[in-house]
């Protein structure tokens, strides 16, 4: 399967002085831990709250487990998980 390009969205916030920022693109699935904190420890810092994760359990249990690990790593102040799984008819796939 082809990777998807990288897109960085950026449009105003509802909130003056914020910019809604949305970022799509593909990751290895065995992204080293320190480079998977660095990318997260960042966007928390910046947008000041933890992030609001979804992880696609719906999908491959190996695929699940690898992303899961991983983000169990992340402190949870930094991140808040959380599983999909159930295809609610709007994700990309």
């Amino acid at each position: 399967m082809a990777r998807r390009a990288t897109r960085l969205e950026l449009r105003p916030a509802t909130t003056q002085g914020w910019t809604r920022l949305t970022l799509e693109c593909s990751l290895p699935d065995h992204l080293p831990p320190p480079v998977l904190y660095q990318l997260l420890s960042l966007l928390a810092f910046w947008t000041g709250q933890r992030l609001d994760v979804a992880l696609d359990a719906a999908h491959s249990g190996a695929w699940c487990e690898i992303w899961a690990d991983a983000l169990a790593a992340i402190p949870e102040r930094h991140l808040r998980l959380r599983f999909d799984v159930g295809d609610e008819g709007g994700h990309d796939g």
